[in-house]
């Protein structure tokens, strides 16, 4: 309906229709899709060295976002124009990263940079077995 009206319009279908038309499938070879394919097949371990890397992002973007902290969006500074807010930026992701290093100081220190961590959740049968069950 947004086409112009110049456009030709097909009233009847005609009498031999290319076969593109009439075909219920249609095979695409592997290379029509080679840019957007993945580089690294999903469940291997190169895939999670990979995606290891958008965790560390996003983790350092809550960080960032964090409200008891920085709390980086709308309205967070009252500086103007595009290179004082990056300047502020780049001050505030410097202070994140004392932070995360003076926090594995820490750990060090103690001999606790372990990164095994406990397991928090507990399995159904430890629940139903509990003197106090969740409500």
């Amino acid at each position: 309906m947004s086409r112009p009206y110049d456009r030709p319009e097909i009233t009847a279908l005609p009498e031999h229709p290319p076969m593109c038309c009439v075909q219920k499938t249609m095979t695409v070879p592997p290379t029509v899709a080679e840019k957007p394919a993945q580089r690294r097949p999903y469940p291997g371990p190169a895939w999670r060295e990979s995606y290891a890397r958008r965790s560390g992002a996003e983790r350092a973007n809550s960080t960032l976002k964090d409200p008891a902290r920085v709390s980086v969006e709308k309205g967070w500074c009252r500086v103007v124009g595009l290179p004082a807010i990056t300047v502020m930026l780049a001050c505030v992701v410097v202070v994140r990263n004392l932070r995360v290093i003076d926090s594995f100081s820490e750990r060090e220190r103690r001999g606790t940079t372990d990164t095994s961590r406990r397991r928090r959740r507990t399995s159904i049968a430890e629940l139903a077995a509990s003197t106090h069950p969740p409500p």
